[in-house]
């Protein structure tokens, strides 16, 4: 970090800032809520979460009262606390939302589909609006997820990174590497740059897309909770395994045949920290879970494993839009949506800079809904 009118100092990793314990209680309570493991009416003691969580109560009783701020759990006096009952009407306004935004970013991985998997997202369409006559919402969640599973499965995620920076690079824009971002560069309460590690950036509008990081640059007038959730993933030669389609089952990971011979088994959800290892624990549920789905994967030959960290937000929804700072944009928070999402945010983002309305309405994903 530099202060100052001091020099940069060149080569010197950012520093890490990690979440407050409070906040890492938070982030797994939400989580626990949004997966139905607290369910809808149950109550919370602070006495057992402390216990299952191995910290003190201290930090339950911080998250429980967040949670309670943001709709998710319920205070009664003198009974304690409550897993929220989400009316239909909350589920039906969220998932309107949704449909306008993912419905531009779809296109991406539109292009990528063949009829198999446009036959069993039909077939999941179909699922979901039954599920919405019924009114079942535990259900309508499940297809949901594995709807949207099936698309990110497809998009071929690191090759479509690249693209996109060669693609932008074509169109005159400066890619600058190894230039940690710090601090929000602010006048009044207009931004005015970025402060690097290699130094000042001048600019009139700001777009955070820093990612699982995005909570912690610093200048933004905003507490933004966005935590990293790591991924463990690998990819095995299929060799004789023939698995000609993308599988995925609720609770298990979804495996996804290449086009060079290899099969993806991803991935883990851990809130962890920016702890990148990759754990005995974790490949060995991947393996045994896959194993369930085709069997003979465990004499399959490991070509590669990696992690990564999506950006998870403590309510599950993108953070788009304006924040606290005019000429400030965000566009982060999208977890395992990430590439899904890309597109649309892209969008919506794009119109704001320029003055204009955004193509669907986004203030339910706004940064301000978190203080």
């Amino acid at each position: 970090m530099t202060g100052g009118n001091a020099e940069p100092i060149q080569g010197l990793p950012p520093v890490e800032v990690l979440p407050s314990l409070s906040d890492r209680v938070y982030a797994a309570l939400k989580q626990s809520i949004a997966d139905q493991r607290l369910k809808p009416g149950s109550k919370l003691s602070v006495p057992r979460l402390a216990a299952a969580l191995g910290v003190s109560r201290t930090p339950v009783k911080e998250a429980l009262e967040r949670l309670a701020q943001d709709g998710l759990v319920t205070m009664l006096p003198n009974r304690g606390a409550y897993v929220a009952i989400l009316r239909w009407e909350d589920v039906e306004e969220i998932y309107q939302m949704r449909e306008m935004l993912e419905g531009l970013a779809t296109r991406l991985a539109a292009a990528r589909m063949d009829d198999e998997l446009l036959a069993r997202l039909r077939d999941l369409l179909q699922q979901g609006e039954s599920a919405v006559r019924r009114r079942d919402i535990e259900a309508h969640i499940k297809i949901d997820l594995e709807f949207h599973r099936l698309i990110r499965a497809r998009g071929g995620n690191r090759r479509l990174v690249r693209a996109l920076e060669l693609a932008v690079r074509r169109q005159g824009v400066r890619v600058v590497s190894g230039a940690a971002v710090v601090e929000v560069l602010r006048e009044g309460g207009r931004v005015r740059g970025v402060r690097t590690l290699l130094g000042d950036v001048p600019a009139s509008a700001v777009v955070l897309a820093a990612g699982s990081w995005s909570g912690q640059i610093r200048g933004t007038m905003l507490d933004l909770p966005v935590v990293p959730q790591r991924g463990q993933i690998l990819a095995v030669w299929r060799g004789a395994l023939e698995l000609r389609r993308v599988i995925l089952a609720p609770g298990d990971p979804y495996l996804v045949p290449r086009r060079d011979g290899r099969m993806i088994v991803g991935a883990t959800r851990e809130l962890v920290g920016y702890d990148p290892s990759l754990t005995v624990e974790g490949v060995g549920w991947l393996l045994s879970s896959a194993e369930r789905l085709v069997p003979g994967v465990r004499s399959a030959s490991i070509a590669e494993m990696w992690t990564g960290f999506r950006p998870f937000s403590p309510d599950g929804r993108p953070v788009i839009g304006r924040g606290r700072l005019d000429g400030l944009y965000y566009a982060t928070g999208h977890g395992a949506n990430g590439i899904t999402l890309a597109p649309g945010t892209a969008r919506v983002v794009a119109s704001m800079l320029r003055g204009e309305a955004p193509p669907v309405p986004v203030d339910a994903f706004s940064p301000l809904r978190f203080g």
